[in-house]
C-alpha cells in the first residue's frame, strides 16, 4: 500500500528537499518566525486545548520554541514517535520532556504517554513539499498518512513558500491537509 519507491514522487522529493536545505540557516530562522506569527494567529490554533506538532529537525520549519510557546498557554501537547514501525502520539508536560534523541536525530521523549489522535483538536504536520490543493509530500513512508486516516480535526501543515508547488502528485492513501501556513500567506482548503 505504502511503496518504498516511488518513480514520480522520489525525483520530486529529492529536489524539494535540495531547495529546502539550500535556506541558509539564518534566513530559516527568520521564515520560522514568520510561519509562527501566522500559525499562532489562526482561530483554529487559539481555540485548541489538545494538540500534536511534529518535532523539527534539520532543514525543517522549526517548532522548538512552538512547542514552547503552546505549552507556556496552557494547551496539552503531544509529539509524534516512531514506535514498533509506526508513527504515534505521546503526550509531553516540558520541552524538557524532549531528552531523547530518535535514530534520526528526532528529539522525542523518553517515557511514552500514549495519545490518540481522535482526541485531539488539531495536528501540526511536517512535509517535504505542498500545493494550493491541501496534498502533502512527506519523506515517503506513509507514516503520517496512517496516523491520519480518518481523523476528523484539523491538519495544518507548515512550510517555507519554497516547498509549496504547482503539484503534487498523490496517492489514493495521501491525506489532505487542511491548512497550508508559510512565511508569506495562510492557505485554506476542505473548509
Amino acid at each position: 500500500m505504502y511503496p518504498a519507491v516511488n518513480p514520480v514522487k522520489d525525483p520530486l522529493r529529492k529536489e524539494a528537499i535540495k531547495k529546502r536545505r539550500c535556506i541558509p540557516e539564518s534566513e530559516r530562522k527568520t521564515l520560522t518566525e514568520e510561519v509562527m506569527k501566522r500559525l499562532l494567529s489562526l482561530e483554529e490554533v487559539r481555540r485548541a486545548k489538545r494538540l500534536s506538532c511534529y518535532v523539527s529537525f534539520r532543514s525543517e520549519v522549526g517548532t522548538h520554541e512552538l512547542v514552547k510557546e503552546l505549552l507556556r498557554q496552557g494547551k496539552e501537547v503531544s509529539v509524534p514517535i516512531i514506535h514498533g514501525g509506526r508513527l504515534i502520539l505521546s503526550s509531553i508536560g516540558s520541552f524538557d520532556d524532549l531528552d531523547d534523541a530518535s535514530d534520526d536525530g528526532i528529539l522525542e521523549p523518553s517515557v511514552i504517554r500514549k495519545v490518540e489522535v481522535d482526541d485531539l483538536d488539531l495536528v501540526i504536520v511536517p512535509g517535504v513539499a505542498f500545493d494550493r490543493m491541501g496534498d502533502r509530500m512527506g519523506f515517503g513512508k506513509g507514516y503520517y498518512d496512517k496516523l491520519l486516516f480518518r481523523y476528523p480535526g484539523k491538519k495544518i501543515a507548515l512550510a517555507f513558500s519554497e516547498q509549496l508547488m504547482a503539484y503534487v502528485p498523490t496517492e489514493p492513501h495521501d491525506i489532505i491537509m487542511d491548512i497550508v501556513v508559510t512565511d508569506k500567506e495562510i492557505i485554506r482548503l476542505n473548509s
